[in-house]
């Protein structure tokens, strides 16, 4: 029987060379095989793939619902503001555009991802809650100002 305290001073000290020529024979072992054990290690991965997919088509759709919501959320504060402080309403509105921007860039991944043969999350939502950003140029550039 070891104890962990004798397994990392062999570590440390290389003695598990002793155990190679014991009386056991573990170098005849099918686990000792390396053919064996990439084997092993390959089988492995592939048990895991069906769970990182699974995984990975959850945060798709948190990234979709994201993106909506944020969307949602900056077109209410815009509006929100637009009577009671038009200036800050016009800086939101710059702000939501340059948002806007990435959030189109990551709908078209999003997109692409959706259209991959093999994927098998929840189906893409019909229209995303990209609305319209209504601002002049002029209200845009006194803003990036």
């Amino acid at each position: 029987m070891l104890m962990y305290s004798e397994v990392v001073e062999y570590c440390n000290f290389s003695e598990f060379e002793i155990l190679k020529h014991s009386d056991h024979a573990l170098l005849s072992k099918d686990w000792a095989k390396p053919e064996n054990r990439q084997a092993v290690k390959k089988y492995f991965k592939m048990q895991c793939t069906e769970e990182e997919i699974t995984h990975c088509n959850v945060e798709v759709t948190r990234l979709q619902a994201w993106v909506d919501t944020e969307d949602a959320d900056m077109c209410r504060v815009v509006t929100t503001h637009e009577d009671s402080n038009p200036t800050f309403a016009t800086h939101l509105k710059a702000i939501q555009l340059h948002c806007r921007h990435i959030n189109e860039c990551l709908c078209m991944r999003l997109k692409q991802i959706y259209n991959l043969p093999g994927y098998r999350g929840p189906p893409p939502p019909i229209a995303t809650s990209l609305s319209p950003v209504i601002a002049s140029s002029s209200e845009l550039h006194s803003a990036a100002m």
